[in-house]
């Protein structure tokens, strides 16, 4: 539903997909007009000029028009809503708007005079009717890009808090994305120099980059003839839909499903980068038949993983530590150059220092602060548990128990339950490969996008695919900016 003089301004300023025409500002213009106008012009003594004017003339004539629509739209009052359906037409008899009888239902003018494009005098505007047709092709690779955009992307934890992408730097038109970082802290001091020597050159901190291939992520799903048949969820018992309704809402909803299941893969890898510091990908040829595995780590596996660290002892035991443990790691991090801000714990975790009577007995002081134990869930699967002060090292305490299921069908932990880490919020970033894929005019096009949609038609079987393309990479922005301490309970 479109107020009509909203409408009018709408087709002087837009034009695309119109029929070949004059133009408004460089761009094409379907003719329209409307049956009364004519009646309208001649009553006030007003004839179209159809001669040909200049671009600028054209300007400033469509400039007048849309000032003279906003004027006449506040002196007449608004105009009735119309209906749409396929292609916009627009008709009203003159006879109804002179006389000021009863409208037809779908398109009513206020009564009294009202303004058209002849009124405007807009040369090259000499149709009887206003018509715009809808030419949108629904599963056309671009504009699924657009509606991919515009959908609520499933929240996650570990990806959106630590790893977020910058549209600008981490989405690439290649195959392989770049890795850099470097070592932030530098700890030498500058040399004494004997004044006769001058002075004494000092090297520049140096940086990793490598180029890394992101691993390819697929899901697909199939539309039938059997699934146009069954009832929808939610759907009423006898519905009054089409079966392209019905296919388009199917399919829409398979979209925003495959969207979910790559952010819980995208979670999953966000996960094990920060737990082993890097991470393994298998990728399969079918549901069952593995092809090619991608080990993708950012230390040298030759040597000791500098992101791990072993309790003395376990927290839960009577001898066991977690306030030095985790104020060891913010001193090591520390060193790095990198000021922790986050303690990460798994679901046991959690459990133990909820019910741990040190803390409790620590925070409960009037003249001491130490922290706050405040819970509340923040994302799905994820409890902030509080705040704790650990000589200076001020953190927030996170529990994660989010689920997901793997490949054989067991529910795991993004997480071990009884696992912690000590970071910050922001330390990697999530980039994306290209994707490059044949569309329908049977040529290779490139998307540099996180998702890339394609429909796939075969119609001798009746049968439609869906598929969404993304090819994500998380990686640390400096070096190590995490540690993970596995085990730390019984």
């Amino acid at each position: 539903m479109i107020p009509l003089i909203q409408h009018i301004k709408n087709l002087l300023r837009a034009g695309r997909n119109w029929s070949s025409g004059p133009t408004l500002l460089g761009r094409p213009v379907m003719h329209m007009n409307i049956p009364h106008a004519k009646t309208l012009a001649a009553e006030h003594g007003e004839e179209r000029n159809n001669q040909e004017e200049n671009p600028e003339d054209k300007a400033n004539a469509e400039r007048k028009c849309i000032a003279k629509i906003d004027k006449s739209a506040s002196l007449y009052g608004p105009v009735d809503d119309f209906q749409t359906s396929g292609a916009m037409r627009v008709t009203a008899s003159s006879s109804e708007v002179n006389k000021g009888a009863s409208p037809t239902p779908k398109h009513r003018f206020a009564q009294g005079r009202a303004p058209t494009p002849q009124n405007c005098k807009i040369p090259g505007l000499h149709k009887e009717e206003i018509k715009v047709p809808f030419n949108i092709d629904l599963f056309d690779s671009y504009y699924l890009a657009g509606v991919i955009k515009e959908m609520v992307p499933a929240m996650t934890f570990f990806r959106d808090r630590y790893f977020p992408t910058d549209p600008k730097t981490d989405v690439f038109m290649a195959d392989k994305v770049l890795v850099e970082y470097m070592d932030t802290a530098d700890h030498r001091l500058a040399p004494f120099v004997v004044p006769r020597t001058g002075d004494i050159l000092v090297s520049r901190k140096g940086y990793e980059a490598h180029e890394i291939e992101p691993p390819f992520i697929a899901p697909s799903r199939f539309l039938t003839l059997d699934d146009l048949k069954r009832r929808g969820f939610g759907e009423a018992l006898y519905a009054n839909s089409s079966a392209t309704d019905r296919a388009a809402a199917l399919q829409f909803q398979d979209l925003m499903d495959l969207d979910r299941r790559i952010a819980r893969r995208e979670e999953w890898m966000a996960a094990q980068t920060m737990i082993n510091n890097g991470f393994t990908a298998i990728s399969y040829i079918d549901d069952k038949i593995t092809s090619e595995v991608f080990d993708i780590y950012f230390y040298d596996i030759t040597k000791t993983n500098p992101s791990l660290y072993t309790v003395t002892e376990k927290w839960d035991d009577p001898l066991g530590d977690f306030w030095s443990d985790v104020e060891i790691i913010c001193e090591a991090l520390y060193e790095r150059g990198i000021t922790a801000t986050d303690l990460v714990v798994g679901s046991r975790v959690g459990q133990f220092l909820t019910a741990d009577e040190k803390l409790a007995k620590l925070l409960d002081n009037r003249r001491m602060e130490f922290g706050l134990v405040k819970p509340e869930i923040k994302s799905p699967g994820v409890t902030w548990l509080g705040n704790i002060n650990l000589n200076g090292f001020n953190l927030d305490i996170f529990i994660s128990h989010e689920t997901y299921m793997d490949d054989e069908g067991t529910s795991q932990y993004y997480f071990p339950p009884k696992g912690a880490m000590v970071t910050y919020a922001g330390c990697g970033h999530m980039m994306y490969a290209k994707i490059t894929q044949i569309e329908p005019d049977e040529e290779y096009h490139i998307f540099a996008a996180k998702r890339v949609a394609k429909f796939i038609a075969d119609p001798d079987k009746d049968i439609r695919k869906l598929r969404l393309a993304s090819r994500p990479l998380a990686a640390p922005i400096i070096k190590t900016p995490w540690m993970y301490a596995p085990d730390v309970l019984k």
